[in-house]
């Protein structure tokens, strides 16, 4: 099921009197009875809605560390109080609402720490001023299970998605802080590397934790939904081929995280695509799904004995490849006299 909300928001005004929006609400499911009530709000969805706010996260003189931590909460309470309403406003009850928008609030607001005196968006924070694809947490999900006062249990997850309309060189830059050229890459490449971050993060609604598992099921979603076309899925596996190849390099250069999920990202992407061709038809949605209920996941020894198969070619292609598409910054000469 997916709904999508557009304009004034009429059925809303008794909640809502903001900017306008366009917000996804859809359910996941999977064949076991799982079923995951999700609110998708883009980066352009958020700048919207935190518009009115922005001068209250400018420092001010005399701020104390309580003004600073207040205008912080009282800024991430805008954004989780804005989309409870619009949840509501889409027809789900108060409880899942209230969920949805604390879930996004948690990923697309402000950091809050102890003894924090800084005001300006940090880079782990999404920054409304920037406009990249990769900002802060965005893209991310944020899960969520709880329960009504019956016991009823129920899950929801918040996916703070990146716009549409970023080049493909935009996207690499977001993964790897590598400048490339524009139109070094195929110009379908753009829209896939969305489609792959958001396959991924519909992954993470059900609580697959580690980035390499939400990979591996993300591409197996990505790859099916273009199984009937032989020409574009000819593309995809091209591109996630390309994709595990950037993974093993941005591991090993150190801009990714430093931990066993990102040194097997690449490894993942490569199991998928060697197990889509096993499985030979297409499948539903709710089938690739069930796959993590059902622990078809590989286990890391895989990734592991991937990993050191292919590893040493992957950086062999891929530092030729930047060596032919890197914008190199060179500092001009300057010279310095040191005398009076």
């Amino acid at each position: 099921m997916q709904k999508r909300l557009y304009g004034a928001f009429a059925a809303a005004a008794a909640f809502i009197s903001t900017p306008a929006l366009a917000a996804d609400t859809y359910t996941l499911k999977d064949n076991k009875g799982t079923e995951v009530s999700v609110m998708e709000v883009t980066q352009s969805d958020m700048k919207e809605i935190v518009s009115t706010e922005l001068d209250s996260q400018k420092k001010i003189p005399y701020m104390s560390q309580q003004d600073v931590y207040r205008a912080k909460v009282l800024y991430n309470w805008h954004i989780q109080s804005f989309l409870r309403d619009v949840a509501m406003a889409m027809g789900f009850d108060k409880n899942k609402s209230n969920s949805m928008g604390a879930s996004i609030a948690q990923i697309a607001g402000r950091y809050i720490v102890e003894n924090d005196m800084e005001m300006d968006f940090q880079a782990f924070e999404f920054n409304p001023y920037d406009n990249k694809p990769v900002n802060g947490w965005s893209p991310s999900a944020q899960p969520a299970q709880s329960k009504y006062d019956d016991g009823t249990g129920y899950r929801v997850c918040g996916i703070f998605m990146s716009d549409e309309g970023f080049s493909s060189a935009e996207w690499y830059n977001g993964y790897t802080n590598k400048n490339i050229k524009e139109k070094t890459l195929p110009p379908v490449y753009a829209k896939l590397f969305r489609e792959q971050a958001q396959w991924h993060e519909k992954t993470h609604c059900f609580l697959v934790d580690k980035e390499s598992d939400a990979d591996y099921i993300a591409n197996i979603q990505m790859m099916n939904k273009y199984a009937d076309d032989p020409e574009m899925l000819a593309q995809v596996k091209a591109f996630l081929n390309f994709h595990a190849d950037m993974y093993d390099y941005a591991y090993n250069s150190g801009y990714l995280e430093q931990k066993d999920e990102s040194k097997y990202a690449g490894s993942a992407v490569r199991a998928s695509i060697a197990d889509f061709e096993k499985i030979g038809r297409k499948m539903t949605e709710q089938e690739i799904w069930t796959m993590i209920a059902d622990k078809q996941i590989p286990a890391q020894e895989r990734y592991i004995q991937t990993y050191s198969e292919t590893f040493n070619d992957a950086m062999t292609r891929h530092k030729s490849f930047l060596s032919a598409s890197e914008i190199k910054h060179v500092k001009p000469k300057v010279k310095v006299n040191f005398g009076i």
